[in-house]
């Protein structure tokens, strides 16, 4: 991190953690000895828990061959 900073290609070392607070709980942190892990809820439809009655029938074939072959 330190060399992004000396790039000014991050604002501040953990300026983005109150942001990300600001937009998801707390659960989503995992505290290990030497590092966090974040795991960041799954959003299908632009809201999380997915709204998938809102997609199109395109987007519903794209998520069906997804779940078929997940490695497409």
């Amino acid at each position: 991190m330190r060399i992004y900073r000396d790039l000014e290609l991050v604002e501040q070392l953990g300026s983005g953690v109150p942001r990300i607070l600001k937009s998801y709980d707390r659960g989503c942190f995992r505290f290990y000895p030497n590092f966090i892990r974040m795991t960041f809820p799954k959003s299908v439809g632009g809201a999380i828990g997915g709204a998938i009655g809102e997609l199109t029938d395109r987007q519903k074939e794209v998520l069906q061959l997804i779940k078929e072959n997940n490695r497409i």
